[in-house]
């Protein structure tokens, strides 16, 4: 996976003093920062973020600084990363979930709960895990090729959130 610095400049057509001038840094700060030398500081992670409406930037950012909860950017040689296979990923990733979890039962009281049926919610979560992995690398892709803000399209859903009182 590329540098997300290296990802951003290639993406937007732009060297380094121009993204250093974008978010207020020096220009060697950048090459530091790309190369590795220096790791990327929340406050200038930070300054990306709210500068750039780059889901693969945002993910790649979130995933560094979660440490590694959030979604990855796939990219791996075994991959395709054109819709139609990220596509096809998320409904195989979302039906083999969608089996586990008509195949476990999560209607135990924790104190009842077996071996086995802890076992099974590792199962689930990893399955969770992976659908949500595919989900968020096709909704960058989407975003991405349509050049569609994933920002306002997510922050547009939060009041049909809220009316399904799925958020306060």
């Amino acid at each position: 996976m590329k540098n997300p610095i290296k990802g951003l400049r290639d993406r937007m057509g732009i060297n380094q003093e121009e993204l250093a001038t974008e978010i207020g840094v020096d220009r060697s700060y950048i090459s530091q920062m790309e190369t590795g030398k220096t790791p990327i500081t929340k406050n200038v992670a930070e300054d990306l973020l709210y500068t750039f409406d780059d889901p693969a930037l945002s993910m790649q950012l979130l995933h560094q600084f979660s440490d590694g909860v959030t979604p990855v950017v796939l990219g791996g040689k075994g991959l395709r990363s054109d819709l139609l296979a990220l596509e096809q990923l998320v409904v195989r990733e979302a039906l083999e979930l969608i089996q586990n979890l008509s195949d476990t039962c999560f209607l135990k009281p924790p104190e009842y709960i077996t071996n086995d049926d802890r076992d099974k919610a590792k199962i689930t979560l990893e399955e969770l895990s992976d659908v949500e992995v595919a989900v968020a690398n096709l909704k960058m892709k989407i975003a991405t090729d349509y050049n569609l803000s994933l920002k306002k399209v997510t922050k547009g859903r939060g009041l049909t959130w809220k009316v399904r009182g799925w958020i306060s």
